[in-house]
């Protein structure tokens, strides 16, 4: 794991959290298709809107659900992951063929692909049997100067144990 600004011991949400990002930044259909992959890592495209020049372009963004207490020693809530998606034109077969390859690229179509996921986000602090649930994705339609853009975006969510003790 990198050193941040802050220096702090690496979460879980964080450590499931890159984990995602490497799945899916690795992901040969993904990284064959995505010009601009934006992972909230400190780079300046975390930071800017985007525009046909960086298309097509996908951001995955972290958040957190609320935590309950999982027994006297440890909490279990969410890992949210904001899925965006920026590509050029107006053609929305594109929209729903790019959201089912980031489902594809986790839960890919081989038992030893998706073995090999589950165990890597289990490692890092994920929870559970079926770890990720995708909530409904949108598609919207963007006019920019320089062409029509649709925007993609969805949600994934994965239950993460965090030990207190």
């Amino acid at each position: 794991m990198a050193t941040t600004a802050l220096n702090l011991t690496p979460s879980r949400h964080r450590q499931v959290f890159r984990a995602i990002c490497d799945v899916i930044q690795s992901d040969a259909t993904l990284s064959r298709v995505i010009k601009t992959f934006s992972v909230m890592n400190g780079q300046p495209i975390d930071t800017q809107d985007f525009t046909v020049a960086h298309t097509p372009a996908m951001r995955l963004i972290p958040s957190e659900g609320p935590d309950a207490w999982y027994g006297p020693n440890g909490l279990l809530g969410p890992l949210l992951v904001t899925v965006e998606i920026c590509l050029r034109g107006s053609d929305f077969d594109d929209a729903l063929d790019i959201y089912a390859a980031v489902r594809r690229a986790l839960y890919p179509t081989t038992d030893a692909d998706r073995v090999a996921i589950h165990q890597r986000l289990v490692s890092a602090g994920a929870e559970g049997m079926f770890l990720l649930e995708f909530t409904q994705g949108s598609f919207a339609p963007r006019v920019m100067v320089d062409g029509p853009l649709v925007d993609v975006s969805g949600q994934m969510s994965l239950r993460i144990r965090q030990e207190l003790a």
